[in-house]
């Protein structure tokens, strides 16, 4: 129920290749897997600041934790990839815009100019990093979507249910979590969160070229290109689905698997 996949840059192991920023027009998403024996090194904790640290600890369920501490560090060790600096100086920043608190997008402290964004679900963690162009990125696990008809009224716009109700209840699932992801990706890209209900979003058809049709209170939505991401390998997100926003022009995609950048934490850890 997806449309077919956009080209996408090849990219080398990240433990093979040199420095390098985003070239204009790049948009590189990492992926790392929540499920493996990464997420359970300890050493992760150590990629966190003050804030991050006590959202951390305040968490119970170990899996939380695990997907925490992973998305932690994955954010600094891709940008500091990108920056030719150790993930551990990479600064990071979470602020919400309405409240102040902790919890908002995160931002690269300094003038990098690089703009990132991060995501993760049981078993999949996401972070997206370009230059100089607001992005956003969400990945969601179907395996544990109980009630996808009560969850619909939450995200679809009304034309968008009418398409929904008229679909085969066996790919219903599928759909709404298309809908999900690139909605919370261009919510996230455009600075909002969740702060706009996804539900004023329009969106084309979960099986088309996806687009921004309309974004009900305001006369024209914002330019958004919408990419499905399918992960470093065709296989890899199983039942999840995944989606990118950019601000502007439609970006060069490059995915690639994050792991062994992970690989002197691990060797260290063991």
């Amino acid at each position: 129920m997806t449309a077919s996949a956009p080209s996408t840059a090849t990219a080398p192991s990240p433990s093979r290749r040199g420095t390098r920023r985003p070239a204009e027009g790049e948009v590189w998403v990492w992926w790392s897997s929540a499920s493996g024996d990464i997420a359970s090194l300890g050493a992760l904790a150590g990629f966190m600041n003050d804030d991050e640290r006590r959202r951390f600890e305040a968490m119970r369920r170990p899996q939380a934790r695990d997907q925490f501490a992973l998305g932690c560090a994955l954010m600094r060790v891709a940008a500091g990839h990108h920056l030719g600096a150790a993930p551990g100086d990479v600064l990071v920043e979470r602020r919400c815009v309405s409240c102040g608190g902790p919890h908002g997008k995160p931002r690269i402290l300094g003038d990098s100019g690089l703009e990132i964004s991060l995501s993760h679900t049981d078993g999949h963690v996401v972070c997206a990093v370009a230059r100089g162009t607001p992005v956003g990125v969400d990945v969601e696990d179907g395996a544990t979507l109980m009630n996808g008809d009560l969850l619909a009224g939450d995200i679809l716009a009304p034309r968008e249910a009418e398409v929904y109700r008229q679909l085969r209840p066996e790919h219903r699932r599928s759909a709404l979590l298309t809908y999900w992801t690139r909605k919370e990706a261009v919510l996230k890209a455009t600075g909002h969160g969740l702060r706009v209900p996804m539900r004023r979003l329009e969106l084309s058809g979960p099986a088309e070229e996806p687009r921004l049709l309309r974004w009900s209170g305001r006369p024209e939505p914002p330019r958004v290109t919408l990419r499905t991401l399918y992960g470093p390998a065709s296989s890899y997100l199983g039942h999840a689905a995944a989606a990118l926003a950019v601000l502007g022009e439609p970006p060069q995609l490059i995915e690639l698997d994050a792991e062994p950048a992970f690989a002197p934490w691990r060797d260290h850890d063991g």
